[in-house]
């Protein structure tokens, strides 16, 4: 019985993490027809911690709006070693609203979690199906 709970439980963790995937995917989406384009050019390096204590570094750059104001963005995806080096450029996505809210133009920062939780929930919800189906 316990079993049957904790594997039906696994499925709806994994339906609702589709669910989250999904609500993500859009955000994302619609934020990127929204947005403009620049280019960001890599300041310098922030650091960070891993669990294991190893340094991490996240680029922060330096982008312009169309109107000649200059913002700075600090990547959400950390690395070792650094994906870039200080002076490289890199397109960056930000609103015309709201310009402190940016993103970095690339597959880790926009979709790599995305692609992460995507294969997680359909790993519980194929095996809390084929659970429950192997019951019948």
């Amino acid at each position: 019985m316990w079993t049957n709970v904790f594997i039906a439980a696994l499925g709806l963790a994994g339906g609702l993490t589709l669910l989250q995937v999904v609500k993500s995917i859009i955000e994302t989406v619609v934020f990127m027809r929204a947005a403009n384009k620049t280019d960001g050019t890599v300041i310098r390096l922030g650091t960070t911690r891993n669990s294991d204590g190893d340094t991490m570094y996240l680029p922060v750059f330096r982008y312009r709006t169309n109107d000649g104001s200059s913002y700075e963005h600090t990547s959400t995806v950390a690395s070792k070693p650094p994906a870039y080096t200080v002076g490289e450029t890199a397109t960056i996505f930000y609103l015309k609203k709201n310009p402190r809210r940016a993103k970095l133009n690339s597959f880790s920062e926009l979709w790599l979690f995305k692609l992460i939780f995507t294969v997680v929930g359909l790993f519980f919800c194929v095996f809390a199906a084929g659970f429950f189906i192997g019951k019948l």
